[in-house]
């Protein structure tokens, strides 16, 4: 991963930061999502191997990969490959590149 990212959710706002040599800057500002409140290092995320099946929460979507939180871990996806378009807080299966929509995350109290 090229560009170190990570989300800030908070005071019900969700935050995209960058790393910008030592420090971090805010890229954007969402209103609040259907996200615990904390700290998702997306850049320590794993790329999705085609072979294998991923069940989890989205967290993030851009615009060119999908992350999703597995357990404690974040799966990257590529966005063009998936079969329809999933939105942050969506609990999704992937596999083989083909996303599964199985429902939405309800707002978590935080």
């Amino acid at each position: 991963m090229n560009k170190k990212i990570r989300l800030l959710v908070m005071n019900g706002q969700k935050l995209l930061e960058s790393q910008n040599n030592d420090s971090w800057q805010v890229d954007g500002v969402e209103r609040s999502t259907p996200l615990k409140c904390g700290v998702y290092n997306l850049f320590n995320c794993i790329e999705a191997e085609p072979t294998e099946v991923y069940h989890g929460r989205v967290v993030h979507v851009d615009e060119l990969y999908v992350y999703q939180q597995i357990d404690n871990k974040f799966v990257r996806h590529d966005k063009e490959t998936l079969g329809q378009s999933v939105s942050t807080g969506d609990t999704v299966t992937i596999s083989q590149g083909l996303c599964n929509e199985v429902g939405y995350m309800e707002q978590m109290r935080g």
